[in-house]
Formats: C-alpha cells, sequence, structure tokens
C-alpha cells in the first residue's frame, strides 16, 4: 500500500466541512443520558482532541487573539469531562493488574479496590454531581458548536499540509529529547503532539484528501503506546499520593512496565514519516 498522498489539491477546503463529524459527534454524545457514562466522555474528548487538531492547521487563517481563545476553551472543556473520566481510567487499571498488586500486598491492595470502586460509583451515581459538570459540558460544547457553525472561513491543501508537517517537525524535536529516564511531562507533551499529528491526517483521509496508509498504522500504534504509558503514570501518581505504602512496594514493577512501553515508543517513532 503506497503512503499517505494529497489528492484534490485545487479543492479551497472549508473549516467546518473537516469539524462536522466530531460536532455531529458531540451532538450525539453531549445529550447522552444513559448510565453508560463511560463511553459518552470518552467520546467526547476523542473527539473535542480531534477538533483542536483541526483547529491548529488553520492556525494562519484565525487572529492569534481568537485563536488562543479557541485552544483555551476547548481544553477547558475537555477539563470538565476529565474529572469524571479519571476514577473510570484508575479502576480499570488497578483490574488490570490486580494479580500482581495482591502479590505486592493483598490487604493493602483490596483497600485500594473498594476506594476506587467507592470513587467510581459516586462519580456515576450521585446524579447531582453528574448533572452539574455535564450541564456545564453541554451549554460549553452547544456554545462551541454553535460559533463554529458561523465561521466561513477556508484555506488550500497546500496550506494544511504545511501546518500538519510543523506539528510533525515538532514532534520530532520533542522526539529527540526522550530518553527512558525522561519526565512523565516530557513523555506527556511528545505524545499530545503525536496524537495531534495522527488526528491531522485522519481527518484529511476521513474527507479523501489522503490515502490511508500503513505509515497511519504506526501512528495509531504509537499513540495507543503512548496511552498507555499515560495512563500507567496518573495510576502510580495517584498511588502515592493516596496509597504510599502500596506504591512503594510495586514501584519497581510500574517502573518495569513504563519502561517497556517507553522502549515500544522510542523504537516506533523512527518509523513514522511525513509523507
Amino acid at each position: 500500500m503506497k503512503d499517505c498522498k494529497v489528492v484534490n489539491v485545487f479543492k479551497p477546503i472549508s473549516f467546518l466541512n473537516l469539524l462536522e463529524t466530531d460536532i455531529n459527534n458531540l451532538h450525539t454524545f453531549s445529550n447522552e443520558t444513559s448510565s453508560d457514562l463511560d463511553k459518552s466522555i470518552h467520546e467526547i474528548r476523542k473527539s473535542l482532541k480531534s477538533i483542536l487538531a483541526i483547529l491548529s492547521i488553520y492556525k494562519l487563517h484565525f487572529e492569534r487573539t481568537q485563536y488562543l481563545s479557541w485552544v483555551a476553551y476547548i481544553k477547558d472543556i475537555s477539563k470538565l469531562y476529565a474529572s469524571l473520566r479519571d476514577p473510570y481510567i484508575y479502576r480499570k487499571t488497578y483490574y488490570k493488574f490486580e494479580k500482581e498488586l495482591n502479590k505486592k500486598s493483598f490487604a493493602l491492595s483490596f483497600e485500594l479496590k473498594n476506594h476506587l470502586e467507592l470513587r467510581y460509583a459516586l462519580t456515576v451515581k450521585e446524579l447531582i454531581n453528574k448533572k452539574d459538570i455535564l450541564i456545564q459540558g453541554n451549554s460549553a460544547i452547544n456554545n462551541m458548536i454553535d460559533k463554529f457553525n458561523k465561521s466561513f472561513i477556508y484555506s488550500d491543501i497546500k496550506s494544511l499540509n504545511k501546518s500538519i508537517l510543523n506539528t510533525f517537525k515538532k514532534s520530532k524535536r520533542l522526539y529527540k529529547k526522550l530518553s527512558l529516564s525522561s519526565s512523565s511531562d516530557d513523555f506527556h507533551k511528545f505524545r499530545t503532539c503525536c496524537k495531534g499529528y495522527y488526528l491531522q491526517q485522519s481527518v484529511l483521509i476521513h474527507n479523501k484528501l489522503r490515502n490511508p496508509s500503513n505509515h497511519i498504522k504506526s501512528l495509531y500504534k504509537l499513540t495507543e503506546f503512548s496511552g498507555q504509558e499515560h495512563d500507567l503514570q496518573l495510576f502510580y501518581i495517584y498511588l502515592k499520593i493516596h496509597f504510599p505504602e502500596l506504591s512503594k512496594l510495586s514501584e519497581s514493577f510500574f517502573k518495569l512496565k513504563i519502561n517497556k512501553l517507553r522502549i515500544q515508543i522510542i523504537k516506533l517513532f523512527p518509523r513514522i514519516k511525513y509523507k
């Protein structure tokens, strides 16, 4: 299969058209009232990240202050939902490594399990807390969609590809700073940039402005490894704060898991090219 290549070279590309899929997703999930909160929040945050990635490749078509205000606004909406998403991630990570944590200290692991289950249950089942956050998030999403629907911004494919190339170059610069001993913040910045690069290309592929390729598959795998590394980092930080004794007992275990993922990430990125 050939690598990605640009098609429809002379077609003006509407900013609003590239947002269409994610706006539809937000409309669907922002009105979600079922008990499947995890799926709803995950899908909302995915679409918000995609919108942010699209916005960044149209950066030059906005006034600087307008662009920065939109970036801040979208990040604020995402943070609202993150407070609902985090308990799910902690709970999911615990069950993934429950056997190993039991071996370190069954009593502490059992206490952690009950703690995470309670926190998760409170997040999902206490309707007042859930509705307060969801109402804020839904209102912010509707306001954002309304303003985006009033935008009449177009770009040529050459300009969009130049912006995507800049994203790739930034990820390359961040990669050069990485090592197994790099901080979690350094890996998080690299992950965020690679995720943006993946989303930018995915949107163009979805709109038939690029052809799919094995390059995109490798990029997707990289974002998955980076996401797993990030989740483990967050979970271990949570342990250190709330269960310091268990975090000390399991420190070598989590460091090994994190390093294995980092090795995969560091090995995989050189395969990622800009085409």
